[in-house]
């Protein structure tokens, strides 16, 4: 019986001892199997990582450089608009200020039509009746008081009225406007270059004040030509001044008050140079068309005297032939007055050009001094 309890129990040992020894190796294989499955789960973790982190970058940079490029483009088309709109306003700002300026010179012209036609409509009437009130007056012997005693009744004689008459002559002419036109006029044609008014050249003396001494001498030589123009002979194909007689016009036209320079100068479509060996001013005498597009015209509008000084006072502009239109010599490039005959020129003088030449006596002759510009 002992025996057999021995035999029984020895394999119950064994079995807890296997089953025992199982569930070691069963727990160590969970265990490892754990191990396993977390190192596999954190490797999986991982990964994505790495890839999430990496894709969302790439496509960060692409999209700010689209962005960029997106914000050049507009900030290109935004300034290109803005240059429009700017030439588009300074285009019409200059259109507008064109239109108002010719519709406010439009609106001075007739005012000044206007305010002529009545000023002569006044002139006229007030004339009109000074010579008929005077006329009633002479009709009346209302001047009678004015004769002498031998004419109020007839009994002067002969040497009287001889006598008055010298009184009258002697006291020389009435020297009004007319007169000083009449007598002064040539001191301003001696002066004339006839210089070609689609050059540059022709417009130097009206830019600014100038005083004789003050002038380019070959501008002074042009001038000094009138005197001896009539003396030659304009037909033969070469013209020569000697520089004596040259040295004397130029004496007559300006005294003493500035010494001849010898040089060469072009007076109208002669072109001098001064000849050394001969001691002259030659011109070869050709044809030539000046003023064939533009023309100055200037013309007397008075002359008087102050003391020993003439003072010839003038108006000038430049007239455009093809565009018909007039500008003044201090802008060449606007127009003064557009859609207008060469003839209109007295009629827009006051919105041109004015001068004054000076002549000073010296030993009863007259020799130009300056030229002002006085508008």
């Amino acid at each position: 019986m002992a025996n057999k309890s021995a035999g029984v129990e020895a394999p119950k040992d064994v079995v807890a001892e296997k089953k025992l020894a199982g569930e070691s190796a069963t727990k160590s294989e969970e265990k490892t199997a754990k191990k396993t499955a977390k190192t596999t789960k954190g490797t999986a973790a991982k990964k994505p990582k790495v890839v999430k982190a990496k894709v969302p970058a790439k496509k960060s940079a692409k999209k700010v450089v689209i962005d960029e490029q997106l914000v050049e483009s507009v900030r290109e088309q935004v300034t290109n608009v803005a240059e429009e709109i700017k030439t588009t306003l300074a285009e019409s700002i200059r259109a507008e200020y064109r239109t108002l300026v010719a519709r406010e010179l439009q609106r001075a012209n007739r005012r000044r039509r206007w305010n002529n036609f009545f000023h002569d409509v006044v002139i006229a009437f007030f004339a009109i009746a000074a010579i008929y009130f005077g006329y009633c007056l002479y009709d009346a012997h209302y001047f009678d008081f004015m004769k002498t005693e031998c004419e109020k009744n007839g009994t002067c004689s002969v040497s009287e009225k001889q006598e008055e008459k010298e009184k009258q002559e002697s006291a020389g002419p009435v020297k009004d406007a007319t007169w000083y036109v009449a007598n002064y006029s040539y001191l301003y044609q001696n002066l004339q270059t006839k210089l070609d008014a689609d050059n540059v050249a022709a417009y130097y003396l009206y830019t600014d004040d100038r005083k004789v001494t003050e002038i380019k001498p070959e501008y002074l030589l042009a001038m000094a030509y009138n005197q001896v123009q009539p003396s030659l002979d304009l037909s033969a194909a070469e013209i020569r001044i000697s520089s004596d007689v040259m040295a004397k016009a130029f004496e007559e036209t300006f005294g003493d008050a500035v010494k001849m320079e010898k040089v060469g100068f072009k007076q109208g479509c002669l072109k001098f140079s001064f000849d050394k060996d001969e001691e002259s001013f030659v011109a070869t005498n050709q044809a030539c068309d000046i003023n064939k597009n533009r023309e100055i015209i200037e013309k007397i509008e008075k002359i008087y005297e102050e003391g020993e000084v003439i003072y010839i006072i003038t108006d000038a502009g430049v007239y455009d032939k093809e565009e018909q239109s007039f500008y003044r010599l201090d802008d060449l490039f606007q127009p003064a007055v557009k859609s207008v005959q060469r003839d209109d020129f007295d009629k827009h003088k006051a919105v041109l050009n004015r001068y004054q030449y000076q002549f000073k006596k010296k030993n009863d002759s007259y020799y130009f001094s300056g030229i002002v510009k006085l508008g």
